[in-house]
């Protein structure tokens, strides 16, 4: 038969169908595909290319197929073909077309679908020839960003009132211009940031470290130790490197919930819904391994992550419980010095690196979700100390479930008061890119994707008493 398929594709193939197909998380099935395991560095780079590539843009390579297909397309395998070779075509450079049209008639007739070999080849030709024109054609934003119209317009929502501009409202011109571009941001890979874990060595080894190893990286001045791989730097090559638990891959922004809860060493801390565990260790990093801190989740296999991770990075002031905190109490009352309560959210602000989400949210979800946040603040909330600090925190962009949990809170807790932030510029400076906003709302911190170089986040800084 000639050439074979390349193991990328098909890694990308077996992965995209299953998420087309049954639902299947694109992250997971990634993560523990055997044959992801078992191929090179090259081939794992391209299959998580085409894999995440074809999802985030998905709506936009419909959009495009639809224009050569007469009729729509039944058989999952073959519009799977169809979707992550257009991408390829559209998308990728430095790939010939040839190569990608030969792949996707191998993967056809290896899958057993050879009666449809020309079918493939004619669409994907056809593509090919008219390129130019499909690039210069204008579509809307929600097609040319495949985003549905629901996130798109609680973007808008959001920027408008979560933002203000020179101290002036957002306008609805501006603030659908901003939703653009977070809306575009989605549709591509964001840089690597990580942060050393000091527990196992200063930053300053740290740094030489990598420069021994080549790996070219920004320090980030949200805290000591937090860095953005420069120039596209391999997250593989500090694995390979380093001690085990010496760092972990870590967004800007689920780095401020921990930062802003500013933990003390020697502190009883909750960390309501706490796995795979990355806030987990940056509390326990901040208070120098001191204090306690109770990482709870609802799911047994979770729990073990946060154990493993715990293990991992030298942490040993984690007790970890599986149990629902929207139903039980986790320590008596007055307890608790500060609670992180980063809760369960529709992940609206992360849905470049789980693509997916965007195709499956309905509004029914972010209301369901937030009747849950609200029923764990509830539940918690008796447990903190007078005087102590809880941050909220979501990776979502939807009003419901960010400012509009926090009013309804309040209103049921008058001796519940906002804490300032840190200055929203110093804080999100650090992502790398400015913009001339502000947040609005004192103690609430509002991150768009797009429009700083980090994930979607919401914030909010609670005291206990007056």
């Amino acid at each position: 038969m000639g050439k074979s398929i390349s193991k990328s594709r098909e890694i990308a193939f077996n992965v995209l169908n299953g998420v087309f197909s049954n639902k299947a998380y694109s992250t997971l099935s990634l993560r523990y595909s055997e044959q992801m395991q078992d191929a090179n560095r090259e081939d794992k780079a391209l299959a998580t290319e085409i894999v995440y590539g074809t999802i985030r843009n998905l709506i936009y390579i419909d959009h495009v197929l639809a224009k050569f297909l007469r009729r729509k397309v039944s058989d999952m395998p073959i519009l799977t073909i169809l979707r992550m070779s257009a991408y390829q075509i559209l998308f990728l450079q430095g790939v010939p077309t040839y190569a990608i049209c030969d792949q996707a008639v191998r993967l056809a007739e290896v899958h057993g679908h050879s009666s449809h070999k020309g079918f493939v080849n004619a669409v994907l030709r056809n593509i090919i020839r008219s390129k130019e024109s499909i690039s210069a054609e204008h579509v809307d934003t929600q097609i040319a960003a495949s985003m549905p119209d629901l996130i798109f317009d609680a973007y808008i929502k959001t920027i408008q009132e979560m933002y203000t501009s020179n101290g002036e409202p957002i306008d609805s011109e501006t603030a659908f211009s901003l939703a653009e571009k977070a809306a575009y941001a989605t549709t591509y890979a964001q840089e690597v940031t990580i942060r050393a874990n000091t527990l196992k060595m200063s930053t300053e080894a740290f740094e030489q470290a990598m420069e021994d190893l080549g790996v070219e990286y920004k320090a980030l001045p949200l805290m000591d130790g937090a860095y953005r791989l420069e120039k596209g730097g391999d997250v593989h090559v500090l694995v390979n490197g380093m001690e085990p638990g010496a760092f972990a891959v870590q967004d800007p922004s689920s780095m401020m919930p921990p930062l802003l809860l500013d933990p003390n060493p020697g502190d009883l801390v909750l960390d309501l819904c706490s796995a795979p565990g990355s806030k987990t260790m940056l509390m326990a990093q901040h208070m120098d391994n001191k204090g306690k801190i109770i990482a709870c989740d609802i799911h047994d296999f979770r729990v073990k992550l946060v154990d493993n991770v715990a293990k991992l990075q030298g942490v040993d002031i984690v007790e970890t419980r599986c149990v629902d905190v929207s139903k039980e109490q986790l320590v008596p009352d007055g307890t608790a010095d500060c609670i992180l309560a980063d809760v369960p959210c529709s992940g609206l602000g992360v849905i470049g690196k789980k693509p997916e989400i965007k195709y499956s949210v309905t509004q029914k979800d972010i209301e369901d979700t937030a009747e849950l946040q609200l029923a764990i603040l509830e539940r918690q909330w008796p447990c903190l100390k007078e005087g102590g600090t809880l941050v909220y925190s979501t990776c979502t962009c939807a009003l419901e479930e960010n400012l509009g949990v926090i009013r309804k809170f309040m209103e049921k807790h008058p001796e519940c008061q906002t804490v300032r932030t840190r200055a929203f510029a110093e804080v999100m400076s650090t992502a790398g890119r400015r913009v001339n906003l502000n947040h609005k709302h004192r103690g609430m911190v509002q991150i768009m994707p797009g429009l700083y170089n980090a994930d979607g986040f919401f914030v909010a800084k609670l005291r206990k008493g007056k």
